[in-house]
């Protein structure tokens, strides 16, 4: 009120309305950014190895392992990525190295190879690879909250989770994401309450 009478009094001279500042505003234009209207993407992406999953001709299959001898927390880490990810299966690393777990993985048939990695007791990375000819990519590991830790956390079911891939809008986010998105099935249930969000 006291600001609306001082500009009636002075008049011209009064102090211009400021317009609110957004986040919006400050946001520069990325011609990285991918449109609907970019036929050249979405052509890649017809013939990318991530297609048939999308296409329903190849079911997911993901094999987890960790190191030689895990810690408690890769355990639960391992329990919680089985649970959140359909076909996924957990095979002990014992003294395999890495090179023999993807040709064992290849063999049995696993489109996917997830390595959980520890350091002091307390999972620190996760390398996935697409089978058999990549992509393969790591990634560090900030925290960990198992779901049980979650307040006020609702019953898992057993379906095909719907998945949600947030800002994946340039070129090579919408390369991740069709990464991620090819370790689910690509029909999930949405009667369930399963919901995964990258």
């Amino acid at each position: 009120v006291k600001k609306a009478k001082a500009r009636d009094e002075l008049g011209e001279e009064a102090v211009p309305k400021e317009k609110p500042k957004m986040q919006e505003d400050n946001r520069e234009y990325d011609d990285t950014i991918v449109t609907q209207q970019d036929d050249e993407v979405y052509a890649d992406e017809k013939d990318d190895e991530f297609e048939p999953y999308f296409s329903h001709k190849i079911t997911p299959k993901i094999m987890i392992t960790t190191r030689e001898r895990p810690c408690k927390e890769a355990y639960l880490f391992v329990s919680e990525l089985m649970g959140m990810i359909p076909n996924a299966y957990y095979y002990e690393r014992k003294k395999h190295s890495l090179i023999s777990m993807c040709k064992q993985a290849g063999e049995k048939e696993f489109t996917h190879l997830i390595v959980v990695g520890e350091h002091d007791k307390k999972v620190n990375s996760l390398i996935i690879s697409h089978l058999r000819k990549g992509p393969t990519a790591m990634f560090k590991v900030m925290s960990f909250v198992p779901h049980e830790d979650i307040a006020g956390v609702g019953e898992v079911t057993n379906h095909n989770p719907e998945l949600i891939l947030n800002n994946f809008t340039t070129r090579l986010g919408r390369r991740f994401g069709r990464f991620f998105g090819s370790m689910y099935p690509s029909q999930p249930q949405f009667d369930g309450r399963r919901v995964v969000t990258f």
